[in-house]
C-alpha cells in the first residue's frame, strides 16, 4: 500500500498501517523531515537510512549511521533539543 504525503510516496506492508499513516502521517513520520537526529543536533542536514532508529517519547527519529542511535542512547533529550534548535533555523520550501 502506497500513501503520498509532502510531496513523498510512504509505502507500507499493508492497508491497515498505511490508513493509520494517512490519519495521522505527523504522529508515524520522521522527526526532523528524516534528516538524521545526530547530524542535525550538530548543526548539519545529513540524509537518514531508515535501517537505522530509534522511538523516544513516540516520536520516531532516525540516522546517518549506527553511531548517531547509538550517540543518541547516552542522551536523547539533550541531542533533541539542539536538533529542534537547528531544525528551527531551517527555511523548508512544501
Amino acid at each position: 500500500a502506497k500513501v503520498t504525503w509532502k510531496g513523498a510516496t510512504w509505502r507500507f506492508a499493508n492497508e491497515k498501517d498505511a490508513a493509520l499513516f494517512r490519519a495521522a502521517p505527523e504522529v508515524y513520520a520522521p522527526q526532523f523531515g528524516g534528516y538524521c537526529t545526530r547530524a542535525m543536533s550538530l548543526g548539519k542536514e545529513v540524509p537518514s537510512d531508515p535501517e537505522v532508529w530509534r522511538i523516544h517519547k513516540g516520536k520516531l527519529h532516525v540516522f546517518f549511521a549506527r553511531r548517531g542511535g547509538i550517540a543518541f542512547d547516552k542522551g536523547p533529550d539533550a541531542m533533541i533539543k539542539l536538533a529542534q534548535s537547528h531544525w528551527d533555523t531551517l527555511t523548508l520550501v512544501e
